[in-house]
């Protein structure tokens, strides 16, 4: 089924009957001990309900599969479509494939900018690949780069067998780095720019991130940014990543954005919910999403 359905899949644009059969190669190889259905870097473009065009990874039965299922992140996605306005600015830190950064750049209208950052040289291509598919290219940017405290070089990280590019980490330090290549991870040298070089002054309205511990390494060098801009932030928080990359708790994290005049929500059904404080966070989870709303005076 697999190779068939590779051949059947080349160089065509999945649609629903498509879309069909890989959810259910996808579904009979997970109830089978043999392994998955697609190798990592199975390419393929998928239409989604709205009409937009995605690129995918068959071979990625985390992030692409989310989104071929028309699942993936549903309140993170209710979020960012329900707050994003016609012409604002959204900033996609982790952007992955384009989930996100393809239906805000349709959302926000020719006269919105998206800008989509993205570390992994395959899957930055062809989340470029999915803005241009799209017609969208004259209202994004797409930044081959890791985003830290400062400019240079650092190195990426990931279990090249998990089929999940969103679990990639970045790896500041050597010997983290070292770690990995010993555990038979792949790992990339990346350049690394700040958020406030990035941005370059623009007004920015909302910041999804996602870069699995480092969003305090990240927003640290987007102080400027948030400064002035006063953006909306919707942030993964993972209890275990913040200490190991960003040498932050969650808590401090929490804490250290009180100082710059926000306040953390709960995210729930696509909504900014009850109040976090540093001390009454879910602790007992791996990790949540919530919402850093700025404080108005």
């Amino acid at each position: 089924m697999s190779n068939f359905l590779i051949d059947l899949l080349n160089d065509r644009l999945l649609k629903n009957f498509d879309a069909q059969l890989v959810r259910q190669s996808w579904l009979n190889t997970a109830l089978a001990p043999q392994g998955q259905a697609f190798p990592p870097e199975t390419w393929a473009m998928f239409e989604l309900p709205s009409g937009l065009k995605l690129w995918i990874d068959l071979g990625d039965s985390g992030v692409s599969l989310g989104c071929l299922s028309g699942m993936y992140e549903g309140d993170e996605t209710a979020f960012i479509l329900n707050t994003l306005q016609e012409g604002q600015c959204f900033v996609d830190i982790g952007a992955n494939i384009g989930w996100f950064a393809v239906q805000a750049a349709h959302k926000t209208g020719p006269r919105g900018r998206v800008i989509a950052i993205e570390p992994r040289a395959q899957t930055g291509s062809y989340l470029a690949r999915s803005l241009q598919a799209n017609e969208f290219s004259d209202r994004s940017e797409v930044h081959h780069c890791a985003v830290g405290t400062e400019a240079g070089r650092f190195s990426i990280g990931w279990d090249g067998k998990a089929g999940n590019p969103g679990g990639t980490w970045s790896l500041p330090d050597k010997k983290m780095a070292q770690d990995f290549r010993d555990m038979g991870h792949r790992v990339e040298d990346v350049e690394v720019k700040t958020l406030d070089s990035i941005v370059g002054g623009r007004k920015v309205d909302l910041i999804k991130i996602d870069i699995e511990g480092a969003e305090g390494l990240a927003l640290r060098g987007g102080a400027r940014t948030l400064a002035q801009s006063r953006p909306v932030i919707l942030s993964e928080m993972s209890f275990s990543l913040l200490p190991k990359i960003s040498g932050i708790s969650a808590g401090d994290y929490v804490r250290w954005m009180a100082e710059l005049g926000y306040r953390c929500h709960r995210l729930e059904a696509g909504q900014a919910k009850d109040i976090l404080s540093a001390d009454n966070l879910p602790g007992h989870m791996t990790f949540i999403n919530v919402i850093f709303m700025p404080i108005t005076k």
